[in-house]
C-alpha cells in the first residue's frame, strides 16, 4: 500500500496550554444543563434519583464558595443549584486546581489535568446512569447522550478536505498534539488515519479502572463527530487503547473519493511502523533492588505488627536518602497517610502527613515508568492512589480485576473500597445502598482471611461495614482482633474510640 505521506508524533510530558478558568466553570453549568435536560425530556419519571445519585458521587474541594464569588459565577448557576455547585467542586479537584490558584484566571495548566478535568466530570453523569439503570442500559444512555451532545454542539469546524484531520502543528490544540504516540498517513485516495499506541487521555481514564466506561467517555463520540465537520466523512475503528488493546487504528473516509470505506488490514497496521523506519523503543522492566526487597519485608511486618511509628520513621530516612526513587517515594508516602491516623498527633501534624500522603501518591501514580514496575508494586500504587483521593468504586473494581485474574488478595481492595462507598452512602441516607456495599465489604472480607488470617489492617474496615448491617457486637469482635494479629494486647482506650466515634454514628 502506497503512502503520499507518513509522520509520526510522540507523547510530550508536562505540557501545557491555556486556561480561562471561568469560561471552563461555565462549560461544565452549561454541561449539566444539557445533560439534565436531554434526561429530564426521555427520562422523567428517572430524571431526580438520576440528580440524587450525581449529588452522591460528586468530588469535594476546600475552597469552592470563594472561587464562585471571585468570578461572579453565582448569578449563571440557574437551575439544580446544588448540583452545580458540587460539579464546579469537582472540577477544581479534578484539573488540580491548588497547583493554579494563585495565578488568577488566566493561566497555563498541564495538558493532563486539562483533560482530567473534562473526562472524569463526563464520569460522574456515567455512574449516576449506572447506578439507576445498572451497567449495560446506563452505559448506554450515556452514549446517546453523548451523540446527542456532539450532533448538537457547535465547536466542530467545518472541513472540505479529509486531508484536514490530520495534525498540523500549530494549528491543532496541546490537547491532542503532544497527548499522543502516533504515527498519521494519507493514502492518497480519500483515505487519511492514525495509529496511537500510546495515549494520555487513556492514562487519565485509568483512575477509573473500567474500559467500558473509559471507551463511552472518550471514543464512543468519535464516529458522529467526523460527521459534524462534513456529512460526507466516515470513521472506521477496529480497537482502541483504552479497552485494552496495543493501539487505536483511526481511518478517515471522504465517501466521495473511497465509498466502500475500506479498512486496512491487521498487515498494513503491523508493518506501519516500519514505513521510513519509524520505530518505538521498547522499555524493559524495572525491577526492585534485592536492598529494596528487603525493606519491604521489613517494613511491612513492622507495620503489621502495630508499630505504626517505627514503620512511618523506616520510610522516611529511606525516601530521605534516595529523593528521586519512585519505591521509596511510594513507601513514603503510604506511611504518611496511614500514619496520619494516629489520634496522639498534634491536629496540624495529621493533617500535613495527610496531605503529604495524596500529594506523592499522586505524583507516583503519574509517573510515566510507573508501570514498568513489577505488577504487584503496580497494583498496590493504584490501590493506594484510589484509597487516598476517594475514588471507592474505582478501589473495589481494581481488587475485583485482581481476584478475576486469580490473584486473591485483591480482596482487600474490594473490602476497602466497598466499606468506603458504604459510609458514603450512609452520610447521604441512603441506607438501602450503604447496606448493599457493606454486605459486599465483608463478603470481600471472608475471601481474604482465607488468603492472609493474619493481615490486621483489613479488620478496622470489616468492623465498619458489620456496624453498617447492624451487628455491633460483632463489630467489635473482629476490631478486637486486630490486636491478635499484631501479636499484641487489646488497647481498650483504642477499642473505645472506635465504638464512640465510629461504631455509634453508624448504628
Amino acid at each position: 500500500m502506497k503512502f503520499k505521506s507518513l509522520k509520526k508524533f510522540s507523547i510530550i510530558q508536562d505540557q501545557k496550554t491555556p486556561f480561562d478558568l471561568k469560561n471552563n466553570l461555565l462549560l461544565r453549568l452549561e454541561g449539566l444543563d444539557l445533560f439534565a435536560q436531554y434526561i429530564q425530556e426521555r427520562l422523567p419519571n428517572e430524571f431526580s434519583d438520576i440528580l440524587k445519585e450525581i449529588n452522591y458521587i460528586t468530588y469535594k474541594y476546600d475552597g469552592t464558595v470563594d472561587i464562585v464569588n471571585q468570578f461572579n459565577i453565582a448569578n449563571k448557576i440557574g437551575n439544580h443549584q446544588e448540583i452545580k455547585f458540587k460539579i464546579i467542586e469537582s472540577y477544581l479537584y479534578l484539573i488540580n486546581y491548588d497547583k493554579y490558584k494563585k495565578s488568577g484566571n488566566d493561566f497555563e495548566i498541564l495538558v493532563y489535568d486539562y483533560v482530567r478535568g473534562f473526562l472524569l466530570i463526563g464520569s460522574i453523569y456515567l455512574k449516576a446512569l449506572v447506578k439507576v439503570f445498572g451497567r449495560d442500559r446506563g452505559i448506554s444512555i450515556y452514549q446517546e447522550y453523548s451523540d446527542h451532545r456532539t450532533t448538537t454542539g457547535k465547536h466542530y469546524t467545518p472541513m472540505e478536505n479529509i486531508e484536514e484531520f490530520l495534525f498540523v502543528e500549530g494549528a491543532i490544540p496541546p490537547i491532542f498534539i503532544g497527548s499522543f504516540d502516533a504515527i498519521q498517513f494519507d493514502l492518497g485516495d480519500g483515505r487519511v488515519g492514525t495509529k496511537i499506541k500510546k495515549c494520555k487521555w487513556a492514562t487519565v481514564l485509568e483512575e477509573l479502572n473500567d474500559q467500558e466506561y473509559a471507551y463511552a467517555l472518550a471514543c464512543h463520540y468519535d464516529f458522529h463527530a467526523c460527521k459534524c465537520s462534513n456529512p460526507n466523512f466516515e470513521l472506521s475503528r477496529t480497537q482502541t487503547v483504552t479497552v485494552g488493546k496495543e493501539s487505536c487504528d483511526f481511518v478517515w473516509h471522504d465517501k466521495r473519493r473511497n465509498p466502500n470505506l475500506e479498512h486496512p488490514d491487521k498487515c498494513f497496521w503491523d508493518r506501519l511502523e516500519s514505513e521510513e523506519e519509524v520505530a518505538v523503543e521498547e522499555n524493559s522492566r524495572i525491577e526492585l533492588t534485592k536492598e529494596q526487597q528487603e525493606f519491604d519485608t521489613k517494613c511491612r511486618e513492622v507495620y503489621n505488627s502495630g508499630r505504626m511509628k517505627e514503620s512511618y520513621e523506616m520510610t522516611v530516612d529511606a525516601y530521605k536518602n534516595n529523593p528521586n526513587d519512585l519505591y521509596y517515594k511510594y513507601m513514603y508516602a503510604v506511611q504518611c497517610g496511614d500514619y496520619h491516623d494516629d489520634k496522639n498527633l498534634p491536629e496540624d501534624k495529621q493533617k500535613k502527613l495527610l496531605a503529604t500522603a495524596k500529594k506523592l501518591i499522586k505524583e507516583v501514580f503519574e509517573d510515566e515508568t510507573m508501570p514498568l514496575y513489577p505488577e504487584k508494586l503496580v497494583y498496590a500504587i493504584k490501590n493506594e492512589y484510589y484509597f487516598f483521593h476517594q475514588l471507592h468504586e474505582e478501589q473495589f473494581n481494581l481488587g475485583k480485576e485482581r481476584v478475576a485474574k486469580g490473584n486473591l488478595r485483591g480482596y482487600y481492595s474490594m473490602c476497602v473500597g466497598a466499606t468506603e462507598l458504604a459510609c458514603q452512602y450512609t452520610m447521604n441516607s441512603n441506607a438501602d445502598q450503604a447496606k448493599i456495599w457493606a454486605q459486599k465489604a465483608l463478603d470481600a472480607f471472608a475471601e481474604f482471611e482465607k488468603v492472609d488470617p493474619h493481615w490486621y489492617n483489613i479488620n478496622h474496615f470489616a468492623a465498619i461495614s458489620l456496624a453498617i448491617v447492624g451487628k455491633q457486637d460483632e463489630a467489635i469482635t473482629v476490631y478486637k482482633d486486630m490486636y491478635r494479629k499484631q501479636g499484641s494486647q487489646v488497647n481498650e482506650q483504642e477499642v473505645t474510640a472506635f465504638i464512640k466515634t465510629i461504631l455509634l454514628p453508624y448504628l
